[in-house]
């Protein structure tokens, strides 16, 4: 690892969000959630501003965003990589399988996405109306389109145990990740999980 200090800004562009995550206070149902959606040259000015604080990559997260379309984000990575030796990386939910192609040719190099669980019960139960496996196949998309990738999973799902979070484990070493990226569960208020405390049973 050595005695670097590696500086990454997260920019988060929009809150607006179609799915309805039963952990997740961006979830489409919460109404209480302030909403927002940045434009190009907004996000292009934060990410000079960023680059001015030494960050030495952005990270340029959404929401599930049907707005934004891949020729969108496409555009943002372009207004952005004018800034040299600047990694760009996406965190935009699941995509279709043909826009990786797009966002590595226009410049992203690492994409975020969180595979959650390594068990389909509990992931559909999170996350209804979406697939695990449509999940997984978006990571394989994006590798497959030579994007470092980094993924991971909620640790202390209600209901879970440690053998779930075993597998969960050797799950992501299975990926051989770029970068591992893990949080514990935490309940967020208008959500179906709030006031649920973090456990994960023997």
């Amino acid at each position: 690892m050595g005695n670097q200090i590696y500086v990454r800004g997260l920019i988060t562009i929009s809150t607006h969000c179609n799915e309805n995550c039963t952990f997740c206070s961006l979830r489409a149902e919460n109404r209480t959630h302030e909403r927002f959606r940045m434009n190009a040259g907004e996000i292009a000015n934060i990410v000079h501003q960023a680059m001015h604080f030494g960050c030495n990559s952005v990270v340029i997260e959404t929401g599930c965003d049907p707005d934004l379309s891949c020729g969108h984000l496409c555009e943002i990575i372009d207004r952005i990589r004018i800034f040299q030796r600047l990694g760009i990386a996406l965190a935009c939910g699941p995509r279709s399988l043909s826009e990786f192609k797009y966002f590595r040719q226009y410049g992203a190099d690492r994409y975020y996405l969180r595979f959650e669980t390594a068990n389909q019960s509990i992931f559909e139960k999170a996350i209804p109306g979406e697939k695990w496996d449509d999940r997984v196949q978006s990571l394989a998309a994006a590798r497959a389109h030579d994007m470092q990738i980094s993924s991971g999973f909620l640790i202390g799902w209600p209901d879970s145990t440690m053998t779930h979070l075993a597998q969960d484990i050797l799950y992501a070493t299975q990926w051989k990740l770029d970068e591992i990226w893990c949080d514990p569960f935490i309940s967020q208020k208008d959500t179906p999980l709030a006031g649920i405390n973090f456990r994960c049973s023997n």
